[in-house]
């Protein structure tokens, strides 16, 4: 097995206990989301593997809302190596979840994103600029990782 898909492996098994029962995920209080200008989208963090994920739940209408302010400081604390605390940065993902936040469906790098976003605005919403992201997890027809979506 090459390195690339080793890592590929390592990052699914990761960003898939997101919303289980392990207790060394921590997640930002909503209300700092709020003052952070993503309220929509969560932050969580991982010490041990020293890993950020901003969460895009799906949303009613079955779409994602990926939140601009919430993707711009999921890659300031990358280009710092660390949290606004000091906690150590090392990797950093977009994870697209379920309504309720119990599965994930897809997830990618901030920077593959924005190669997919390809200079593609967000659209204003209500509270903030977002890109919605389809059911499938695509943009157009390029689709992220996808994950058992059973």
């Amino acid at each position: 097995m090459n390195y690339q898909n080793q890592n590929a492996i390592i990052q699914h098994n990761l960003v898939t206990t997101l919303f289980s029962e392990d207790p060394s995920w921590t997640f930002m209080p909503k209300a700092l989301c709020q003052a952070a200008k993503f309220a929509s989208n969560r932050v969580a963090y991982q010490e041990t593997t020293e890993t950020l994920c901003l969460i895009a739940k799906q949303q009613s209408g079955g779409d994602h809302a990926l939140n601009e302010a919430g993707l711009v400081y999921l890659e300031e604390m990358k280009a710092k190596g660390a949290l606004l605390d000091g906690k150590p940065v090392r990797q950093v993902f977009v994870v697209l979840a379920n309504e309720e936040e119990t599965k994930v469906h897809s997830f990618r790098t901030p920077e593959a994103i924005r190669k997919r976003l390809n200079g593609r605005p967000p659209k204003n919403g209500t509270a903030g600029r977002y890109w919605w992201i389809e059911p499938s997890g695509s943009f157009s027809d390029n689709p992220w990782i996808q994950l058992d979506t059973e």
